[in-house]
């Protein structure tokens, strides 16, 4: 579940979200809280602005967690089933962790984010009573870039976007993909990441406040198949409320 929203009058952005997930033997719950402050850029040109405010925007973000990571060692399946296992006991661990990142926007028409998240990048240590396993969690380094372009009088816009994202010791990821709105209600698109997954993805919205989605990850890599393709239902609402705008994700559906 998330929710963000925005105080305009003190360019302020607010957000957190809780999370709850189980992939097999390995298990994740975390509560984070973040803030972002955005900077209007050339206020002293009144010709930057539009409607009040700058066609040029900084937006410097953090964000901080606490995060319970599980594992269930008798879960566990072996790639070879005669290898003795070093761990079947339950265990967890609670570790804070921290995030930050900066996002430039110039109006509607481009956008660059840079992030890393996990920063602290913490050992998690699992003990039971017939052995022990320990997991790194490493820093990422997370750039995105994109845009808007509009046309048909603004009824029709087309949204390219990439990203790219690079973990020490693990091979860098690029995805790259496009979204096409009509009349500002409902939108498809289509995105292709690196090591051979497309998500395909579609929704509307009523009246600009409530929105329904849904995205479909598709693995067509020629190993790992058995990791198969996971389909996603987004429901989320925006309340609007003098100079706040808040926004709520939930529930989302994931199989």
């Amino acid at each position: 579940m998330l929710a963000d929203g925005e105080i305009k009058a003190k360019h302020v952005g607010l957000g957190g979200y809780l999370i709850h997930d189980q992939t097999g033997p390995t298990g994740k719950s975390a509560v984070t809280v973040s803030v972002a402050y955005n900077i209007q850029l050339y206020e002293k040109n009144a010709a930057r602005f539009t409607n009040g405010r700058s066609d040029h925007v900084l937006s410097i973000g953090v964000s901080l967690s606490a995060v319970q990571y599980r594992l269930r060692g008798d879960q566990l399946e072996l790639d070879n089933p005669g290898d003795p296992r070093l761990y079947e006991s339950k265990g967890f661990s609670i570790f804070p962790d921290a995030s930050a990142g900066v996002y430039y926007r110039y109006k509607q028409n481009f956008y660059f984010g840079f992030s890393v998240p996990q920063m602290l990048g913490l050992n998690i240590n699992y003990r039971g009573n017939d052995g022990f396993a320990d997991i790194k969690k490493v820093q990422h380094i997370n750039v995105m870039v994109g845009g808007k372009a509009e046309f048909n009088r603004g009824n029709f816009a087309i949204e390219p976007v990439a990203a790219f994202r690079w973990v020490k010791g693990a091979p860098p990821q690029g995805d790259i993909g496009l979204r096409m709105t009509g009349y500002k209600v409902f939108w498809l698109g289509a995105n292709y990441r690196s090591l051979n997954y497309m998500v395909f993805e579609g929704g509307f919205n009523v009246k600009n406040q409530f929105f329904v989605s849904y995205a479909y990850d598709f693995n067509f890599s020629k190993y790992r198949q058995d990791i198969g393709s996971t389909h996603e239902i987004t429901l989320s609402y925006t309340i609007k409320k003098s100079a706040k705008v808040w926004r709520g994700v939930g529930p989302v559906l994931r199989f």
